[in-house]
C-alpha cells in the first residue's frame, strides 16, 4: 500500500472512532494490521495484489454491515 493511502486510512480510522462504535473501529483495526502484515511480507507486485485483494475481501462485508448498524442506531 503506498504511504499517501496507508495515511488517507489513518486518517479515516481517527476519525471513524467518533462516528463508529467500537467493534467497527477495532475490525478496522484490525484489517490494517493484517494489510500492513501482507506489505511487509509481499515477494512482487503481483504477490501484493492478490493478497491485499483476499484481505480486503476478508473484511469488507463485516465492515459494511458494522456500520450499518452504527448509522442505523
Amino acid at each position: 500500500m503506498s504511504d499517501k493511502a496507508h495515511k488517507e486510512i489513518d486518517k479515516y480510522i481517527d476519525i471513524g472512532s467518533f462516528i463508529f462504535s467500537d467493534a467497527f473501529y477495532s475490525k478496522l483495526k484490525e484489517y490494517q494490521k493484517e494489510s500492513d502484515e501482507v506489505l511487509s511480507d509481499t515477494h512482487g507486485w503481483i504477490d501484493f495484489l492478490i493478497n491485499d485483494n483476499q484481505i480486503t475481501e476478508k473484511y469488507l462485508e463485516n465492515l459494511i454491515t458494522l456500520a450499518k448498524d452504527d448509522l442505523n442506531h
